[in-house]
């Protein structure tokens, strides 16, 4: 068994984590392995399954649960099972087949099935486990698509043809598991990084700046004291700057109506500053047209392009990691990859260690693309080009190696071109205009 962090429950996932601390809820991973305690839990698993899937077949139920190769995770209440999930881990393919799912009824809508993949994701996380696979029926498919699992099987076919059996009248459906990732915390890690954004964002974000309004002694002593503390604030300042020179060196509107000429063009010249001076008041830039009038004809310049904010980037980072992924399994699916798909074993090839001082394979590009090492597609690009470096180097120009290497390059340049440029052509659509602001909507 082992136990997990307890924090205030917020949702049904959160009470049943509650629940553990208190000794009432406990998860275990068991086999039939002769142990008498094991035997009887997956007797009460095997109960579960039978009474929640009684389209099932109870011979083949028995014969997963008790069969040695399957484990079965279970959700104890008071060492009573509640609820059990049996799958059969493939380390060597790194993945695992969920044969068996279910949570006794009286014990539904409390959280467990969530708390039980979770727990399962985490075991197979620590036994190297990447992905997961099931044949669910009509019934499941909601529940698994809640957990993460979707009808697009992002793993290579070579993986897990063959390995798992095909049912008839099951969607069979896939999940990443995601390293790194504490699965039995989702609700508290969602919290917190809701925190950091909103944060990162206050901080950004020059709106969420507050000046200090107007005291009282200002406010009651008239019009004219309102002036310097009016001088006081950001976008006064910033407004007063703006429109000095756009007013081309006049005096402001109350030196202007100060004034005792009567002349039209000082009249004139008084009206437009003015108008540049209630501009800058409300926060909002002069106009090309009377900029241009004040200014003489200058014209006017473009905002500033708005940064990307952290969730765009993110989405970016997301959108990158998928082309990556996609374009690994292409790669690794042309059949002259053979070569490259798994690392170069020293002991098996003499001499490869002292030529190569940088190997590179495409399980190893696979890998740091899944654990996001990758952030720009030019960087994964020198890691196949480091494949391919590697074998011209170790082998002769005329090998079998050499062509394989060539084929490869062959098929990996036309798509990387095509990856670099529409990571390019997003790129060029970083400096985005301003949002627009809360008076002009």
């Amino acid at each position: 068994m082992y136990a997990c962090s307890a924090e205030p429950p917020l949702s049904r996932e959160e009470r049943a984590r509650g629940e553990k601390p208190k000794g009432s809820l406990a998860f275990a991973v068991v086999t039939n392995d002769g142990h008498p305690q094991h035997v009887v839990w997956l007797v009460g698993a095997k109960c579960i399954f039978s009474q929640q899937l009684p389209k099932m077949p109870r011979e083949y139920i028995v014969r997963l649960v008790m069969d040695r190769r399957h484990r079965t995770l279970l959700a104890l209440r008071d060492g009573r099972v509640v609820g059990a999930i049996c799958y059969r881990p493939f380390f060597e393919q790194r993945f695992a087949e969920i044969a068996f799912c279910a949570v006794t009824s009286s014990e539904q809508v409390r959280g467990y099935g969530t708390r039980l993949m979770n727990h399962l994701k985490m075991a197979g996380m620590r036994d190297g486990i990447t992905d997961m696979l099931t044949y669910a029926d009509n019934f499941a498919t909601g529940y698994f698509k809640k957990q993460g699992f979707t009808t697009a099987i992002c793993m290579e076919r070579r993986r897990w043809k063959g390995y798992i059996k095909d049912y008839e009248g099951g969607t069979l459906m896939h999940c990443a598991v995601a390293p790194g990732i504490d699965y039995r915390n989702i609700p508290g890690m969602i919290r917190s990084q809701r925190k950091l954004l909103v944060e990162r964002i206050r901080k950004l974000d020059p709106a969420a700046a507050a000046a200090l309004g107007l005291d009282s002694a200002s406010a009651g002593s008239g019009s004219g004291a309102l002036a310097p503390a009016v001088s006081k604030l950001p976008a006064a300042k910033q407004s007063h700057e703006s429109s000095a020179p756009a007013a081309g060196g006049s005096a402001t509107s109350s030196s202007s109506s100060s004034s005792s000429s009567s002349s039209s063009s000082s009249s004139s010249s008084s009206s437009s500053s003015s108008a540049a001076g209630s501009a800058g008041a409300t926060g909002a830039p002069a106009s090309s047209s009377s900029a241009g009038a004040a200014g003489g004809g200058t014209p006017a310049i473009s905002a500033p392009a708005r940064a990307l904010s952290p969730a765009e980037v993110a989405v970016r980072h997301l959108c990158l990691h998928r082309r990556l992924l996609s374009l690994t399994t292409d790669i690794t699916s042309i059949e002259a990859s053979w070569p490259f798909r798994e690392p170069v074993n020293p002991a098996e090839v003499p001499g490869y260690a002292d030529a190569i001082k940088e190997p590179m394979d495409l399980r190893t590009v696979e890998e740091k693309v899944r654990t996001g090492q990758y952030a720009s597609a030019e960087q994964y690009a020198a890691d196949i080009a480091l494949i391919l470096d590697n074998c011209r180097i170790f082998n002769d120009n005329h090998s079998v190696f050499a062509g394989c290497a060539d084929k490869v390059e062959a098929v990996a340049a036309a798509r990387l071109a095509k990856l670099q440029q529409a990571e390019a052509e997003v790129e060029s659509q970083q400096a985005l205009p301003p949002l627009p602001s809360a008076r002009g909507m």
